[in-house]
């Protein structure tokens, strides 16, 4: 396993984040503080240069050395029980393997209606 789900010291969770799209691929961990979100992490991905959001969350996860409890992602597609075909881009996203792959017990994927607040959450600084 790549990561365990744990709960950071002072009550802080971090949080894995993402706008993906066909363009690029937006994640960034971002750590709860009161009722607040910070940016601790923030990367942009070519999407197509790789073959799957997989691919890139585990980069993304390996070169930040970070340990997350929760993550969602605002993907360019109708998400149908936590899966999606992106309209776009010739990938699968499926939460739940997202969530086997990291360790986690919640993944959370997003279709085009939620999808903006998203993109806001990863492009805040």
């Amino acid at each position: 396993m790549l990561l365990d789900a744990v709960t950071l010291s002072l009550g802080e969770s971090m949080i894995l984040a993402g706008d993906i799209g066909g363009t690029n691929t937006r994640l960034g961990f971002f750590e709860l503080e009161g009722d607040r979100l910070k940016a601790a992490a923030m990367d942009v991905y070519p999407s197509r240069e790789y073959e799957s959001l997989d691919e890139i969350v585990v980069k993304f996860v390996a070169k930040h050395d970070q340990r997350v409890e929760r993550a969602c992602f605002g993907v360019a597609g109708p998400v149908i029980s936590g899966r999606s075909r992106l309209s776009n881009l010739d990938w699968d996203v499926d939460a739940d393997r997202l969530a086997q792959r990291l360790g986690l017990n919640t993944v959370v994927a997003i279709g085009p209606s939620l999808r903006g607040r998203a993109c806001r959450l990863c492009a805040s600084r």
